[in-house]
Parts: structure tokens; sequence; C-alpha cells
């Protein structure tokens, strides 16, 4: 992937490829050490984490690579486009770990956040979904806020700023209707889960290594 895009981009692309891909692997190194570790961290330490592990900030500089633009730096390093983009990005990873939740359970893996949020807050699972879903909610309304505060730079700069947030939405949106479109989290069901918003609990696979914190379930 590096090699064709540093062949089909500019310099200033390319530094920020670099600059989000040693975060992204930093991070993931460090999430790692987590899980071997069994630990669970804070709600707050996670979500800094996740930020960088899930890599939707790659999916973000393709935009400007896909539509063939490049946000100039004023623009790009501006407050309020650096929360867009995390809006944005809370947004894709809020509905993925609520959505992969039981499937990590499964198999033994806590390192989601809502499964961080039922440990740290003693807390049912269902109770922490519900917290999560908050989240997921306030990313969006956070999007909007922050949307109609961008500000004005010059003709040219503002054309571009409005095609890199129409894309940043779009790939928003997309990976977050992309998880009801397919059987990765919720198998041949996905469809109904979609209708109903409910699952079925997973029990932990056979192979799996049940985590040293036990999640608390309530029976509806």
């Amino acid at each position: 992937m590096w090699t064709r895009f540093r062949a089909s981009s500019s310099p200033i692309l390319q530094q920020r490829f670099n600059d989000i891909f040693i975060e992204y692997a930093t991070a993931a190194v460090k999430q790692t050490g987590i899980r071997e570790r069994r630990t669970c961290p804070s709600v707050e330490e996670y979500i800094a984490l996740r930020r960088c592990t899930g890599a939707v900030e790659v999916c973000f500089l393709l935009v400007e690579y896909m539509l063939e633009i490049e946000v100039p730096d004023i623009a790009w390093r501006h407050p309020i486009i650096q929360s867009l983009r995390e809006a944005a990005n809370d947004i894709v990873l809020w509905g993925n770990d609520i959505s992969s939740f039981n499937r990590e359970q499964a198999a033994g893996d806590h390192q989601n956040l809502v499964a961080i949020v039922s440990i740290t807050k003693d807390i049912p699972v269902q109770v922490a979904l519900e917290y999560v879903f908050l989240m997921f909610q306030w990313a969006i309304d956070r999007w909007f806020e922050l949307r109609s505060q961008i500000p004005k730079f010059d003709a040219e700069t503002d054309e571009i700023v409005s095609k890199y947030v129409r894309g940043l939405e779009r790939v928003a949106s997309g990976l977050t209707m992309w998880i009801f479109e397919t059987e990765r989290y919720f198998g041949p069901q996905y469809r109904e889960v979609k209708d109903t918003m409910r699952v079925t609990v997973l029990p932990l696979e056979p192979m799996a290594t049940a985590p040293d914190q036990k999640l608390k379930y309530t029976v509806l």
C-alpha cells in the first residue's frame, strides 16, 4: 500500500500517512501489552488508545488521496477540523465496539469500550451498552455542532475543506452502515439484528482463555 501511495501522492500526504501510521503502530504495541498482561485500562486510557488502534485516521487520509485534494496545513491542523476528525473517528469506533462486543467477549477479549465501561464502572453489560450508545450519539451531535463552526479561509481552501468534510462524513457513515450489511459481527442474523437491535450473548469459545475480570449480565 505504501509503495503505491508514495508513487502517486504529494510529500505532504506522505508525511501525514507516515505520522498517522506511526501513531497506529505505537498504539497497537501498547494494546498488545495490555492484552498480554490481562489488565483493564481506564475508560480514558482506552479511548486515547482506541482512537489510534482503530486505524480510522488512515481512512480519513485516503479521502484526500481519492478526491485528489490536499487540505492546506492551516486548515488541516485547525482545532475545529482536528475535532471534526476526532468526532468522526469516535462515531466509527464506538459503533464498532458496540457491534463487536459479543464476538470479542466470546473470545475472552475485553479490550472493547463496552467491556471496559462495564468493568471499571462495575455495572451490568446492558447498562454499559446503553452508556456507550450515548457516547456514540454524543459523537454524532458533536460532529454536527463542529461542522457548523468550520471557519472560513480563502475561497480555494474553503472549497477543498468542504469536499474533505463531506468525505469524512461519508467514510464515517459508510463504515457504520457496513456493520449491518455483512455477517462479520452478527453472522447470518445480521439483518434481524439490524431490525431488532437484539443479540444473544455468545458463550466463551472452547479455546479462549477466560479473562481475569468478570462481566455482569442482567436477564431481560
